[in-house]
């Protein structure tokens, strides 16, 4: 019986274990959250496919554990860096630009990499690597990156004038010109511009390596003559410009509204589709070139920040979106040239239309780093680097690309391009505030003194009018008579009320008095009061006329716009 009661007891413990067990361990298994901060439309996600569920999906059966993404944008870089910087927001994957990342670098706001866990980054060329804003790639994989140039309207802009950065200064396209609402790009370009003599004299002499050092040196140089010269330029471009735009300036070239724009590369690859899409009725043709000075080539990498809490997980994102078939499906999403090179994604940028151009420095790296492995899969899959139809909106030239420079981060110096950038857009609206303030008072001023003189000329007219009344013997004759004739009627009126008062006292007495009080009655209401000698009813109307007109005049002096 012990034994029965002890087996019994054995099993109902069991048992309970049993439904315990996953109720613990579930409390202990919980899912975690990848938290990504991107750039806004800069990945695909969308409800037929997207790289991101796909990834959940990927680290599910690689790891056995279940993850989910959760993703936030940002819609400016210096908002994302303050956001991580300020608030220490535990992002675990972020995508900043080059300049950000050195930034974020000087602040001890990055996770240094381990490059073992990110083996996909030998999908990735030589020349995007090992860059002077993230040495060795420590702290950051490149994702995408492209260039700065200028969009044009092709049945709009001439081919005469697609002359270097001059084009945006060209008042033979005012109020048709979109300028880039950002310090870092505006001042870049208009730096070269401002210093555009000088460098079209070097590049006559200069050797590739010496000219793109001295354009380095001019649009990393804040120093306040510099400063000076560029805000001159910037300023005088104000006049000439439709707008300055971060995202809409698309829109404004795909309607037609403008002609030309300061655009990033992949920007102008989505405008120039979408303005000759197969539904859009009006079509309007685009086109994208890089000016022979040079112009900016940059780079938006995966970092990992501070505060991170599944750098784990953060290290397979990166290595997941390295991946060439995950790579192109977000090119072809964005409109911007992915990092990474395979043969179907050169296939993807082929263009018959272009001029056939050698694209070996992709594998020169900084200090003679190559990657030989990956030329060699593309050369097996039948890819001549050297002769490749690209247009240079998705990859620049070698004579293009040997006069692209970076933009450093100004670090505490930044404050004074701040402040010049604060200068160039506020003062044309200082200008238009203070022409605005002195229409204004003008028109304060006017309106007080058309007032003024309108009361004059009614004072005037009053007293002409009171004049004209005066010098009439009529007009005072009338009114003595109406004044003798409204005491005659008062007295008349007052003695047949106390005749009638008496009479009615007395109605009971007689029924011929009574009649007689009728009789009176009837007297009253059919006389004339005395017209003959008062002739009441024509000085009546004659003083109401003169009445009406006095009250007319009176009017118009209260009310001078009656």
């Amino acid at each position: 019986m012990k034994k029965k009661r002890i087996t019994f007891l054995a099993l109902l413990i069991l048992t309970f274990s049993l439904f315990l067990v996953p109720i613990l361990s579930g409390c202990n298994n919980k899912v975690r959250v990848l938290k990504v901060y991107n750039a806004q439309d800069y990945i695909q996600d969308g409800k037929d496919e997207s790289v991101l569920k796909d990834f959940e999906d990927y680290y599910y059966e690689k790891t056995g554990e279940k993850i989910r993404i959760q993703y936030d944008t940002f819609d400016t870089l210096e908002r994302g860096y303050t956001i991580i910087n300020n608030r220490k927001a535990d992002y675990d994957v972020m995508c900043p630009s080059d300049y950000i990342i050195e930034k974020m670098k000087k602040n001890n706001l990055l996770n240094e990499l381990n490059l073992d866990k990110i083996p996909n980054i030998q999908n990735i060329p030589p020349y995007l690597l090992d860059r002077k804003f993230d040495p060795d790639n420590k702290y950051s994989v490149p994702y995408m990156w492209g260039t700065v140039g200028i969009m044009y309207n092709t049945e709009k802009v001439s081919e005469e004038d697609l002359n270097g950065w001059g084009l945006l200064w060209n008042n033979k396209y005012k109020n048709k010109i979109l300028m880039k609402d950002s310090i870092r790009d505006s001042v870049f370009i208009a730096t070269i511009y401002t210093y555009r003599e000088e460098l079209e004299t070097l590049a006559k002499t200069a050797t590739a390596e010496q000219y793109r050092a001295r354009v380095d040196e001019l649009v990393n140089n804040i120093s306040a003559e510099s400063m000076a010269k560029v805000e001159k330029e910037l300023r005088d471009q104000y006049n000439i410009l439709y707008a300055y735009e971060v995202d809409s300036g698309k829109d404004s070239m795909i309607n037609g509204e403008a002609y030309i724009n300061l655009a990033w590369s992949g920007d102008a690859v989505w405008a120039i589709e979408e303005a000759q899409a197969e539904n859009k009725k009006n079509k309007v043709y685009l086109d994208y070139y890089i000016p022979e000075e040079g112009s900016n080539i940059w780079f938006d990498n995966w970092v990992i920040p501070k505060y991170a809490k599944n750098v784990d997980i953060a290290h397979e994102f990166i290595n997941f979106m390295c991946d060439p078939e995950i790579a192109l499906r977000n090119m072809d999403e964005t409109g911007y040239t992915t990092a990474v090179l395979s043969a179907d994604i050169i296939d993807y940028m082929i263009d018959e239309e272009a001029e056939a151009n050698d694209f070996t420095y992709l594998f020169e790296g900084a200090d003679g780093k190559t990657n030989d492995a990956l030329r060699k899969s593309l050369e097996e899959a039948g890819i001549d680097l050297t002769s490749l139809q690209i247009h240079e909106i998705s990859m620049p030239s070698a004579d293009k690309a040997e006069r692209l420079v970076e933009m450093t981060d100004f670090g505490e110096k930044q404050d004074i391009v701040v402040k010049m950038w604060t200068r160039v857009k506020a003062l044309p609206l200082g200008i238009e505030v203070i022409i605005f303030s002195i229409c204004l008072v003008i028109a304060i001023v006017g309106m007080i003194a058309y007032s003024i003189y309108k009361k004059v000329e009614n004072k005037k007219l009053v007293a002409g009018k009171m004049e004209e009344i005066g010098e009439n013997s009529n007009s005072t004759n009338n009114f003595s008579i109406l004044s003798n004739c409204q005491s005659k009627i008062k007295d008349y009126y007052t003695k047949l009320h106390l005749k009638m008062k008496s009479k009615n006292k007395e109605k009971t007495e007689s029924n011929n008095e009574a009649s007689d009080i009728q009789t009176d009655n009837n007297q009253m209401n059919s006389t004339d009061i005395n017209v003959e000698n008062c002739n009441l009813a024509n000085e009546k109307n004659i003083v109401v006329s003169e009445n009406n007109n006095l009250d007319n005049l009176e009017n118009k002096q209260e009310n001078p716009q009656a």
